[in-house]
């Protein structure tokens, strides 16, 4: 670890300082779950964060983190953790840029919205109605893809972000339902639509 934090250091240093980019964003999301049409899709609007860019010719390498709210009818805040590598296919002199990114992204839940959320009740046979808070995934892991534009100090990415794992946890094998009586598919998959503008010094 500290073998990795040291490299880093020497290439911040190492490199024009140029060509270093930090980027504070904020950004909304269209959020919702995939294999379920009885969830609907919502508009997720605290979600914020910062990025590094180390480029490289016309190859540019980005790592950030931020706090991200996900999820339909039951809202979930992550701490998330993304890298993408973007290639730069427009960059002008006068500093517009256009790239398209790809990267994975992990995340951890940090905070359910209880004013929001939904409670999830599991339909057991042999016992009442109980509610499992447990049932939304504690971990997002997901893959990312989608624009990026620059034109100076001011940055705007436009993505496509999807889980590759359950949202709900797959280990209830019984059926699960929400309190106006509504069926989660226990194979739902939380996708979202996200645009972010930020500001790049």
């Amino acid at each position: 670890m500290k073998k990795i934090l040291f490299l880093l250091l020497l290439i911040s240093v190492v490199s024009p300082a140029a060509a270093q980019r930090w980027t504070v964003w904020y950004g909304i999301n269209y959020s919702g779950n995939t294999n379920d049409p009885q969830l609907f899709y919502q508009w997720r609007l605290a979600n914020a964060g910062v990025d590094y860019t180390f480029p490289m010719s016309r190859w540019d390498f980005t790592g950030g983190v931020g706090f991200n709210t996900k999820g339909a009818d039951a809202r979930v805040n992550y701490a998330q953790i993304e890298g993408n590598v973007g290639y730069r296919f427009i960059d002008t002199p006068k500093g517009f840029r256009v790239s398209a990114f790809t990267g994975p992204c992990f995340g951890i839940r940090v905070a359910d919205n209880q004013g929001d959320k939904v409670p999830i009740y599991i339909i057991r046979e042999t016992t009442s109605d109980e509610q499992i808070d447990s049932a939304i995934c504690p971990t997002l892991f997901g893959w990312q893809a989608g624009l990026s534009m620059k034109l100076r100090f001011i940055a705007l990415k436009i993505g496509y972000e999807r889980s590759l794992k359950s949202y709900w946890d797959p280990a209830f094998s019984e059926a699960i339902h929400m309190s106006n009586g509504k069926e989660l598919l226990t194979t739902s998959i939380h996708h979202s639509l996200f645009i972010r503008l930020g500001f790049t010094f």
